[in-house]
């Protein structure tokens, strides 16, 4: 029998984690879910880490995101540095969240996880510690969000960033008419940047 040890829970909602969409969405993105550093930050892809963000100034030729990211960055420093109150901090967070969704919304780009909320083991943060089969430590997927999101929007494209993402879509098994494409993850720990900017650049320009 498999040991847990160090078992961590996540619901990204309970930090204001929602998925971004409208009617006009053609494309929407799909993670796993929220690390723990997004979730402290207040948005998809906040770890300072993660490249997303990178990417998609990139591939649509902006740089807003790069710098609501950094946004979400020195705002939580300031919070945990004590340079700033817990309101404003969450008043701050809230306010760049808001922008982030605009600017997604304003590329027809919608996005969310597959999990609401799942367990962890090993205090880890990786798509293969998530426990996916044991009673005690269960799991809630999206796959009735993100029907409604197919169903009430022009998605015409679902981009998977890893295996594990694309496997557990497929078991959802979403109707509607859309290609699922996968692109190199953002994870640094998955291939060069530059590789990434070519793979994604090809992907989203398809579908503006």
């Amino acid at each position: 029998m498999k040991e847990y040890k160090n078992v961590v829970f996540r619901r990204p909602k309970d930090e204001g984690i929602v998925p971004v969409w409208d009617e006009k969405s053609k494309i929407l993105m799909l993670g796993s879910i929220t690390s723990v550093d997004g979730m402290n930050k207040g948005f998809y892809y906040a770890s300072h880490r993660n490249q997303l963000w990178e990417l998609l100034d990139y591939s649509m030729n902006t740089d807003i995101f790069m710098k609501l990211k950094n946004e979400l960055k020195d705002n939580y420093e300031s919070f945990k540095n004590n340079e700033i109150t817990n309101e404003q901090f969450n008043n701050n967070r809230s306010k760049i969240r808001n922008l982030f969704s605009k600017a997604l919304l304003d590329k027809n780009i919608a996005m969310c996880d597959v999990f609401t909320e799942c367990y962890f083991n090993n205090n880890s943060s990786m798509d293969v510690d998530i426990i996916l089969n044991n009673k005690e430590f269960s799991y809630k997927t999206s796959k009735e969000i993100i029907q409604n999101i197919i169903d009430n929007s022009k998605i015409k494209l679902v981009i998977v960033n890893s295996k594990f993402v694309e496997s557990m879509f497929y078991k959802m098994n979403i109707k509607g008419t859309f290609e699922v494409r996968y692109v190199i993850s953002p994870s640094p720990r998955r291939g060069t940047i530059d590789k990434k900017k070519e793979s994604w650049k090809i992907c989203l320009n398809n579908y503006k």
